[in-house]
């Protein structure tokens, strides 16, 4: 019977929703040869329960490889685990390898997973990056490198790519190199065709991962947004040709930027089409912040010349705390300390960028800490010579440790949303306005 059948896939989990009962009976009709008193499914789904698989991540492998539960745990699951693992995955990361990579299961280790990823080491340069690469397509594990993997990479090298921009680009989007060639092929002449942008350029493998990650009619919608606003066809390719990844961005934050810089400020097209780092920049975060500062510094006659808000938005965060906010102290002191303080949101934003993707070790933490302290350090006009403790310095500015954040970053990346505190830059207004 099937009922009796899912009652093993029921003790999994009797939480989960419909959907997933609906996959876990459909598995179970495939358990014909599951006897009664074999306790073997219990031992796998322990197993995969200590490497860090949550009930919904080991349903969704079970309903994809039923055969998976009879597995022999020490012969079969152990000696893939440990490949995993001496390439840097662990944790969360390892979990989400194994669940979504369904192959996985049935592919030999030293006939498939084992060449496979010293191919991709080979290929890459690191572990690191074969690692970053997995998470982002666990697919690549279990997929044969002779389908299109290396007909792709070879395809890219007699165009004339340099191995480093090939890595560059498995790396920002694996999914492509499983493709078909052909389908790369035709990415690669749209590229050139429709932004004219050429091979020996920077940006064109940018290009190709822009193109490639957009269907059609979304490019359309995002090219016809632009095109509302007043954009010529020749704005648009020289935006793409300078900074592809703008039409990576959502459309909701394409009209907000537009309506902002052309609307508010009075932009024309040309010159955002020439400064398109400008429409990456968040409003809240940086744009806004860096306007008020910059209408203060004027307001005050604190500085001379007055430089373009385009020269203070790409200022890195150190250099525009050193020539823009700290000739605020003496003037202003509660602005200068209310930006001070949130220059933890930048700074760690900054630090920790694609922390959820990271093989971390204790190491990258350490490194991250002192890097940390010593800015902060800098913020708060103390040197190393002054042996203030570090923690007097963290509870000055106000951020919390450097695990802690880490844990953050993770947690926001499996879809848990922390509220934003009341007194984030985003919800004051800086200079009493």
């Amino acid at each position: 019977m099937i009922q009796d059948r899912s009652i093993m896939m029921q003790n999994i989990d009797n939480e989960e929703s419909s959907s997933h009962d609906e996959k876990a009976i459909s598995a179970s009709s495939k358990l014909t040869f599951l006897k009664p008193g074999n306790n073997k499914p219990q031992i796998v789904v322990n197993f995969f329960k200590q490497i860090g698989l949550n009930n919904t991540q080991i349903k969704t492998l079970v309903s994809s490889s039923p055969g998976v539960l009879f597995a022999d745990v020490t012969k079969a699951l152990e000696p893939k685990i440990k490949v995993l693992q001496e390439f840097g995955l662990s944790g969360l990361d390892l979990a989400k390898v194994v669940a979504r990579s369904r192959c996985f299961i049935r592919t030999g280790v030293d006939t498939r997973i084992r060449p496979s990823l010293d191919y991709r080491r080979e290929l890459l340069g690191s572990d690191d990056s074969v690692a970053i690469a997995l998470k982002r397509c666990p697919a690549l594990l279990s997929y044969r490198l002779d389908r299109s993997i290396l007909s792709n990479v070879l395809f890219l090298q007699n165009l004339g790519f340099l191995d480093s921009d090939i890595v560059k680009l498995v790396i920002m989007n694996p999914r492509i190199f499983l493709r078909d060639p052909k389908w790369l092929e035709n990415k690669v002449q749209r590229v050139e065709k429709e932004f004219s942008i050429r091979k020996d350029s920077r940006m064109f493998l940018y290009g190709v991962q822009m193109i490639s990650s957009l269907s059609k009619s979304s490019l359309g919608m995002k090219i016809g947004i632009f095109k509302s606003f007043g954009w010529s066809d020749t704005d648009i390719i020289t935006m793409v040709q300078r900074l592809p990844f703008c039409l990576t961005l959502s459309e909701a934050k394409i009209r907000k930027v537009l309506k902002f810089f052309m609307g508010e400020l009075g932009y024309e097209s040309s010159y955002i089409a020439s400064h398109p780092t400008l429409l990456m920049f968040s409003l809240e975060k940086r744009v806004l912040p860096r306007k008020k500062i910059l209408e203060l510094l004027k307001e005050k006659d604190l500085i001379n010349p007055v430089p373009c808000l385009y020269t203070i938005m790409k200022c890195s965060e150190c250099k525009f705390l050193e020539n823009y906010v700290r000739c605020l102290r003496d003037e202003m002191p509660d602005v200068y300390d209310f930006y001070i303080k949130s220059g933890k949101v930048v700074v760690r934003t900054t630090m920790l960028y694609g922390a959820e993707c990271w093989p971390v070790k204790n190491s990258h933490i350490q490194k991250v800490k002192v890097a940390e302290m010593r800015m902060l350090q800098w913020m708060c006009g103390h040197t190393r010579k002054d042996r203030v403790r570090n923690e007097i310095i963290r509870e000055k500015v106000g951020v919390i440790s450097v695990e802690d954040k880490l844990r953050e970053v993770r947690l926001r990346w499996f879809g848990h949303v922390r509220r934003m505190d009341p007194d984030a830059l985003d919800r004051r207004n800086i200079g009493g306005r």
